[in-house]
This record gives structure tokens, sequence and C-alpha cells, in this order.
């Protein structure tokens, strides 16, 4: 399912690697239909901790009270994604927080399932403060009478409307000005630094085919499945970028080579061959190019 998908089969072991959201929801779309559960998404996003949830995770969960966390969340969230807008709404009894689509969704399936991560994002914000068990009063989603909002477990006290032109939750306002639990320790903002996030096409497509250098071939197709576009499209917006598909292609398989070099149980024939090369010989070839050094020199420098 995850290589259907196009995400590398370790994926769940290396949470610290970037990912596009489109293939995260079309795993999430088969995998609710093979454990023929289509709340699957709502249910995984409202068990997750909030600091284990992109980029924007922890920053949010350090925040004092519940209306600075959300109040970040609404900036912090869009940044990842540009056809994405996220708010607050004062109304007369409640407070709305809402995500809006900016584009109508391409593939229905995997929206319902974006839709559910982001019903999900939302309580699991709100629970910060208000405890583990607490649902909202009213939701509001975009699709059509829908069987697992009806069903979940989730939102059994909740009031659910249908067909609106956003995803809301209604909060209590006197829920905001909650303080949050005690903030997250130095070492997980020291996590934070670690992992990167990639602000514009050429980093995202590269962060996202490193960890499928030893899976998939990296071909202009599989890139443009990535960006969501067709591949003379992406051809175009690279030259515009001033590169080209081979570019980031060579940049990626670099990167995956400098972790696998790291790992003294892989022969250099076998780094080869993960990395898509026919011989070792052309590898070695690639990273003097590369670096100006032999990998055997750089595994040695890399270990000692």
């Amino acid at each position: 399912l995850l290589l259907r998908a196009k995400l590398p089969s370790d994926v769940i072991d290396r949470m610290d690697e970037f990912a596009p959201a489109h293939a995260l929801l079309r795993f999430m779309v088969e995998s609710a239909d093979y454990l023929e559960s289509p709340d699957l998404s709502l249910r995984a996003i409202i068990r997750s901790p909030l600091e284990q949830l992109g980029a924007w995770g922890r920053p949010v969960a350090r925040c004092y009270t519940l209306r600075a966390a959300l109040q970040n969340l609404c900036v912090l969230y869009p940044r990842e994604s540009s056809f994405i807008q996220m708010g607050l709404l004062e109304g007369k009894t409640h407070t709305w927080l809402w995500r809006r689509r900016r584009l109508a969704p391409k593939d229905p399936a995997g929206a319902a399932q974006g839709e559910q991560f982001a019903l999900g994002l939302a309580i699991q914000a709100v629970r910060m403060a208000a405890g583990s068990q607490w649902s909202p009063p009213a939701v509001r989603i975009e699709s059509p009478e829908s069987e697992w909002a009806l069903r979940t477990e989730e939102l059994a006290q909740s009031r659910v409307e249908f067909a609106h032109p956003v995803v809301a939750i209604a909060i209590p306002r006197d829920l905001l000005d909650r303080r949050l639990p005690r903030p997250l320790s130095g070492s997980a903002a020291a996590e934070d630094a670690r992992a990167p996030v990639a602000r514009d096409l050429v980093a995202s497509l590269r962060q996202a085919l490193v960890p499928l250098v030893p899976e998939v071939p990296l071909s202009l197709d599989l890139g443009a499945e990535l960006a969501e576009t067709t591949p003379r499209t992406l051809q175009r917006w690279l030259a515009e970028e001033g590169t080209g598909w081979r570019q980031i292609v060579d940049r990626a398989r670099f990167e995956a080579c400098e972790k696998l070099l790291l790992d003294p149980s892989l022969a250099l024939a076998e780094v080869a061959t993960r990395l898509g090369y026919s011989d070792q010989a052309h590898f070695t070839r690639a990273f003097h190019r590369w670096t100006g050094q032999a990998p055997s020199v750089r595994r040695r420098r890399s270990m000692s």
C-alpha cells in the first residue's frame, strides 16, 4: 500500500522525512478500504500527539493558552499547503475553528481523507486544553451526508452539518483562555532544528525523492505525480527555476548515498545497487563527481 502511494516502505520509522500530502492521503484512502474503516484518518489523527504532527506540531503544542495555540495553528499549518486557508470565527455562543480549500479537489476520495485529517487535527488541538475525551458540540464538513461521519464514535456527541464550504468545529469560548499543559522540553526543540521543511518546488521534490531512491525508479512521470501535474508542465516549472529533472534526481541520489554510506553493513556494491546504478564503477564515478573523492574514502572519514 505504501509503495502504491509512492511512499517509502520504511516511512513509519523515518518520521523526520518529507512526504507529499497527496501521497499520504492516497495511502489513507487505500488503507481505509483495505481495513474497511472509512473513518481511519480521523481516528488516526485524534490518537496522535499533536507535537508529532508536521513541522508545526511542536510550536503549536508549546503555546501557553489554547487561544494562542489555535492562532499559531491557523498561521503555521497553511504554510505547508498553499491551497489551504485556516482561521477562527467568533460566533454568538461559540468560536469556530475552520479550514477551507482554495482549489477544488482532484481526487474526491483523497479529499474526504484530507477532510478527516483537518477535522481530527482541530479536535486534537482543542483536546490539549479540554481533555482527551472532549468532542465538539457542532461540526461542519464539506462532504454531503457521509456514513463515516454518522458512524464514527469520535463525533457521536456532536451535531454534524453536511455540505458546507468549510470544515469547522465549534469551540466553547471559555476554553480559549485555558492554559495548556507544561511545554515540551528543550530536547524536543532540538529535534525541530533537525527537521527542516522545504519551502519551494525543487526542495520539496528532492525531499520527497530521497527516501524513494532505493524503492522505485526515479522517472519524470514519478516527479509529475509527486508534483500533481504533467511531465511537460513539471519540466517547464523546473526550467523556470533554473534546473531540470536530472539534476534533482542526481542530488536526491547523493543525499540518499550519504545516509547509506553510514551503514557499515552495506558493501559499496550494495550501496550502488540501492541507488539505481548498474555497477559499482558507475556509482564510483558519480560519487567522485559529487564530492571529488572515492566513496570508500568518504566512508572511512565518516566513520572515524
